[in-house]
């Protein structure tokens, strides 16, 4: 297995692991929380799709033959809307049903996506100039943040 792949294997493991409500209790307005966040997640991966047409996407970090760089939508303010979207949909679980052994998870789950994204760009910055012009424009998870 290439580190791609293991990469994108560790990230539906931790992502499955949230999920699991063993050892779990609710927060105060966990459940209002879990809505907000999750309804964050759909209205991003829909903004997303309004942008990026479905060949373009890949779970595997690396460039599809053929795919082109999007600088339009969700885009304009983040690199990596995507892991943005899946980061939120971690945090409604974690928030929902709570567990102290689901923060190592969510750690290693927020490593996992910042190494994807950091191999997809060194990618791009490989293949096209305009991806560092990109990079300095945008942030590359949270807007005006990280």
């Amino acid at each position: 297995m290439n580190m791609s792949h293991l990469l994108v294997f560790l990230q539906f493991v931790s992502l499955g692991l949230l999920f699991i409500s063993v050892g779990t209790y609710s927060l105060a307005y966990g459940g209002v929380l879990k809505l907000f966040f999750m309804g964050s997640a759909v209205a991003l991966f829909v903004w997303v799709a309004f942008y990026n047409r479905i060949g373009n996407f890949n779970i595997v970090p690396e460039i599809k033959q053929g795919s082109e760089l999007i600088t339009q939508g969700p885009y304009r303010f983040i690199r990596h809307p995507m892991y943005a979207g899946v980061t939120l949909i971690a945090l409604a679980e974690i928030i929902s049903l709570f567990a102290l052994w689901k923060v190592p998870v969510f750690i290693l789950l927020m490593v996992v996506l910042y190494l994807k994204a950091s191999r997809e760009e060194r990618l791009w910055c490989a293949k096209s100039d305009e991806y560092r012009a990109f990079q300095k424009k945008t942030k590359m998870f949270i807007p005006f943040v990280l």
